[in-house]
Formats: structure tokens, C-alpha cells, sequence
């Protein structure tokens, strides 16, 4: 039997042995050469009576898998050649060898198990993200419905605000039209316009400002409009009096 203080040397030779198997680039090891080169290897660390530790064996099989980037199974089918070749040469010495292909056969089905569990988990994970991305997409449609809703309720009472208050100017104007002047009249109606054309403005300006979207609401409009009724207002008022400097 392996003494113990030299059983770290035979598990690191066996170690190096798994680790050089891996890096064949051949997957079946098709070489009789090379075969036979990993059984006089092997056949030096267990003819002394060594047993290989099992708890070694799960690191090789991660370093194989590459934390999961590759496949296991060239793996497995070299350790078979080999396991294959020295048992027709030599059954019982294979016994060893046996046992550790056995042992990691174990570590690889747990290996494929965790990786499997992995990847479900990442599935569900991708099932979990890709539920969330429509149910986002769907809030921001109830959103946005929501949305466009208030800005139709609101344009709509702004228009009927608006109607409203202006029959009401018009029609305050028109029953006047036989108590004041006409020019006092024109003067009314243009101080209502000009005060209701601003409302309206501003009215629609909170409301695109209160949605966050462009409602088609112009500054220059409302400033044309009320340069307009100003002009209005200045031509009923001092026209007259201009006409008749100019006629003197």
C-alpha cells in the first residue's frame, strides 16, 4: 500500500494523467500508441496499491465542462478506450481504473444535473423577463389610452367652455345693440374676443402641457390673434378722431 505522506504524490500523477486524457484532441484516442502510453501511466500509480480519493474528482469534471462552455461526453468515450484496451490485456489490473471511470461517470451525471437545473432556471428567468417586457407594454397602452382619453375629454370642455362663453358675449352684445354706440359696441365684442381667444389659449396650453404632447397649440397664433383684435380696437377707437384731424 501507498504510504500517506506519499499518497499526494500518486493522486497529483493520477490528476495530471485525467487532465492530459482530456487534452487529446482525438475523441475516440483511435492511437494504440498513445493508449498504451495512459495504461503504463496509470499502471505506475495503482500497481503500488494506491485508491484514488473521490472528492478530487468533481474539480476535474468542471475543469472539462469549462464551467459549461463544453460537452463531457469526448471525455467519457476516452476514458472507455482506454478502460477497454487494458482490460483485454490485463482484467484484474484494470479493476482500479474501473472504479475511477465509475466514480467520475457518478460526478458527470451530477455535473449534467446542475447544468440542467441551470439551464431551466436561465429559461425561466428569459420566460420571467420576456413577461415583464408585455406587461410593460401593456401598462404603457392602458397608459397611453388613459392618456389620450384626458386630452379628448379636456379639448372637448374646452371647446364647450368656449362656445359657451362666447354666445354668451355675442348674445349680451346683440340685445345692447340698440343702447350704446356702435363703436362702443365694436369695443365690447373685440375686449371679449380678444379676452376669450386667450383663454382658449391658455386653455389648451395646460391641457398639452398636463399630457406631455404636442397638441398643435402655436404661440404665434395667439399672438397674431391678438394683435388683430387689438388693431381692431384701435381702429374703432381712434380712426374716427385721425379722419377727422385729416379732414381739418
Amino acid at each position: 500500500m501507498v504510504k500517506l505522506e506519499d499518497f499526494p504524490k500518486y493522486q497529483d500523477a493520477l490528476l495530471k494523467i485525467l487532465r492530459d486524457i482530456n487534452k487529446e484532441k482525438s475523441t475516440a484516442l483511435s492511437d494504440t500508441k498513445k493508449v498504451n502510453e495512459y495504461i503504463d501511466r496509470l499502471k505506475k500509480v495503482y500497481e503500488p496499491g494506491f485508491r484514488h480519493r473521490y472528492s478530487p474528482l468533481y474539480n476535474i469534471i468542471l475543469e472539462v465542462a469549462g464551467n459549461g462552455k463544453t460537452e463531457i461526453e469526448p471525455f467519457q468515450t476516452k476514458l472507455q478506450t482506454i478502460l477497454r484496451a487494458w482490460a483485454k490485456v490485463d482484467s484484474d489490473a484494470a479493476v482500479p481504473f474501473f472504479k475511477l471511470c465509475d466514480h467520475l461517470d457518478l460526478e458527470m451525471a451530477r455535473w449534467q444535473n446542475a447544468a440542467s437545473s441551470e439551464r431551466k432556471i436561465l429559461e425561466l428567468q428569459e420566460q420571467v423577463r420576456q413577461s415583464e417586457q408585455r406587461l410593460a407594454s401593456v401598462w404603457n397602452s392602458l397608459t397611453k389610452m388613459q392618456t389620450d382619453f384626458v386630452a379628448i375629454l379636456a379639448i372637448f370642455a374646452a371647446v364647450v367652455v368656449a362656445f359657451a362663453s362666447g354666445s354668451n358675449y355675442f348674445l349680451s352684445s346683440i340685445s345692447a345693440v340698440g343702447q350704446a354706440p356702435l363703436s362702443s359696441l365694436i369695443s365690447i365684442v373685440t375686449v371679449c374676443g380678444l379676452v376669450l381667444s386667450d383663454i382658449l389659449f391658455m386653455l389648451m396650453f395646460f391641457i398639452g402641457r398636463i399630457i406631455e404632447k404636442n397638441i398643435g397649440v402655436r404661440w404665434w397664433i395667439a399672438i397674431l390673434s391678438n394683435v388683430f383684435l387689438l388693431a381692431i380696437l384701435f381702429a374703432v377707437h381712434y380712426a374716427p378722431c385721425l379722419l377727422k384731424l385729416l379732414g381739418k
